[in-house]
């Protein structure tokens, strides 16, 4: 039925010649995928804006439940139709102004309405060219792409991006079903093993040093499991100059990589590759190798059209649709992969690869285009070494990373933990399929202006067990107490057991269940103020498993357990 009326409503071309009705769109449905094309049928040259695909009048109530993702990893979306709401802190209208949010609001890739007891999923299928969102107006929503003004020679086709709608009871199997789409579209062979080690980030921030890293990489003998020790910012001179140390590792990093390598364990290393401060030597010698403001021809500062960054600002943004960026790209991963000995890559603001708003070298490439031009390269150098993409732009990763960050940065906090918990369990879908999903760091204890209580840290683990995903400490390891140090080694287990990312039936995220072949896990959690009471059914023969969880009582057909507010419990149950 939804189907049917989305395939029979209007569309609409905005075109920059004011000539939309020079093209001709073909919406053809085949094996349930829509891949669009847009055919200029003048003889003249023609550019187009955006291709709202379907005007959908949809007929649901104003309460219908809403999840919608993000063009950016910071961005999701929450609430009703009538009254969304962000649940991220730096959503893609306000805080990366890739649109303006008192005229519109905006969900990118991927939306799902639940109305009664059924659930509607609309979703682009791929990203190798265009951003697909969804404007939510009152009664309708805009299946949109965003052409970015590309030009169309005269009569000239060019295919657009696959949608798919799909409907269902189950929110599990409908994005099972979504998620193998994708997979056509974008395939990329993931990694068998997930990788778990420790991230200096978290504790030392951009502090780090040389001699930090060597104390955690002593303590990294009591964990096998851990293989990686993932150097984080801090190490470079300047935003940039990847290749050339602070002084806070004066003894160069190829060299601490030798000593990680000495000690059994892989190296990993954190850079953002698509920006530069100004202060770097990059920009200074290489001023013409990035993206530029359209009017002034200078290099464009993030910060004049989107969200400016984190430290050492301002950012610049390197144009990799030049092939001199694409050599640089591929010679600071080479040298890290081959001289260095990295084999893990956090890649991080990999958004600004993908920045609006800037006037790139090369005619008709989108910022989609220029952004994978330049992971494609990267992919290339790191000959085989482990993607990992990070506030990045997430559709436009899809085939070029081997993990993602799915979340905010940690924070020892209870409204950050609760976050968190949200940001991955909607993403739960997209790992093993998509890529690997990282929840971000483990972290057990304060530090100075991060508190949280014992029920807060308990939900914060129970998110990374339900995630399936990477497990990364974030913990100066030597204050770990032997039951912090146990849970580790118990999250390692499971990872190793096979239990992968927790399933949740619909949008309500109290439990979440993964299987494999020696049980179940069940996940629970409570993301409000007020104690939760919450029971599992139990099947036949099976026993029960507490591995995390302050109040929980067995009885004869199920287990109870009691989370207080803001907490989390793990609940292991296997055939007796």
């Amino acid at each position: 039925m939804t189907l049917h009326s989305l395939t029979e409503s209007s569309s609409s071309i905005t075109s920059g010649n004011n000539a939309a009705d020079h093209f001709f769109l073909l919406r053809p449905f085949d094996d349930g995928v829509m891949t669009a094309e847009l055919t200029n049928q003048t003889g003249r040259y023609q550019t187009v804006d955006k291709v709202v695909i379907y005007d959908w009048q949809h007929g649901l109530n104003d309460d219908a439940l809403l999840y919608g993702e993000g063009f950016q990893m910071l961005s999701q979306t929450g609430g009703v139709l009538a009254k969304p709401v962000d649940i991220g802190r730096c959503d893609d209208g306000k805080a990366y102004r890739l649109y303006d949010p008192n005229r519109e609001q905006r969900v990118y890739n991927l939306c799902v309405l639940n109305s009664g007891n059924q659930l509607i999923l609309l979703g682009f299928v791929s990203c190798h060219r265009f951003a697909g969102y969804f404007s939510l107006r009152h009664g309708r929503i805009e299946v949109t792409l965003d052409l970015e003004g590309v030009t169309l020679a005269p009569h000239e086709t060019i295919q657009l991006e696959g949608f798919c709608c799909l409907e269902g009871q189950y929110l599990d199997q409908l994005l099972s079903q979504f998620g193998q789409l994708m997979q056509v579209a974008h395939p990329r062979a993931l990694p068998e093993k997930i990788p778990q080690g420790w991230c200096s980030w978290y504790h030392y921030y951009e502090n780090v040093t040389a001699d930090d890293v060597r104390e955690n990489l002593a303590e990294l003998k009591s964990y096998p499991a851990l293989e990686f020790i993932q150097i984080d910012d801090g190490y470079q001179a300047f935003m940039g100059d990847w290749l050339t140390p602070s002084d806070k590792f004066d003894g160069g990093v190829p060299a601490l990589i030798k000593e990680i390598k000495g000690q059994g364990k892989k190296a990993g290393i954190w850079l953002a590759p698509f920006i530069a401060e100004r202060g770097s030597r990059l920009f200074k010698e290489h001023p013409e190798w990035f993206v530029k403001h359209p009017e002034t021809d200078q290099p464009l500062a993030a910060e004049e059209v989107t969200y400016g960054g984190w430290r050492c600002t301002p950012w610049y943004m390197l144009d990799a649709t030049q092939s001199e960026v694409i050599q640089y790209l591929k010679h600071v991963v080479s040298t890290m992969r081959n001289s260095w000995g990295v084999d893990y890559f956090k890649l991080d603001a990999n958004f600004w690869g993908a920045v609006h708003g800037g006037k790139l070298s090369r005619e008709n490439v989108t910022r989609v285009e220029a952004y994978r031009l330049g992971m494609q390269a990267i992919n290339e150098a790191a000959d085989g070494a482990f993607i990992l993409g990070c506030n990045a732009p997430m559709w436009p990763s899809v085939g070029l990373v081997d993990g993602m960050r799915v979340s905010d940065d940690v924070e020892r906090q209870w409204y950050r933990f609760n976050q968190i918990r949200r940001e991955t369990f909607y993403r739960n879908w997209c790992h093993g399929t998509l890529w690997l999903n990282d929840p971000d760091c483990l972290v057990f204890r304060d530090i100075p202006g991060q508190v949280a209580n014992q029920a807060n840290y308990r939900l914060h683990l129970t998110t990374i067990i339900a995630s399936g995903g990477i497990l990364m400490l974030g913990d100066r390891l030597n204050a770990l107490t032997t039951e912090q140090k146990s849970f580790v080694k118990e999250v390692s287990r499971l990872i190793d057991q096979g239990y992968g990312a927790a399933q949740f039936v619909g949008l309500d995220q109290h439990v979440g269940v993964a299987n494999c072949s020696g049980g179940r896990l069940v996940t629970l959690t409570n993301g409000g103020e007020e104690a939760l009471t919450l029971s599992i059914a139990l099947q036949s023969e099976e026993s029960c498993n507490v591995i995390v969880g302050a109040e929980v009582r067995l009885e004869s057909d199920c287990v109870v357990v009691v989370l207080d507010g803001y907490d989390g419990a793990v609940i292991e149950l296997t055939k007796s």
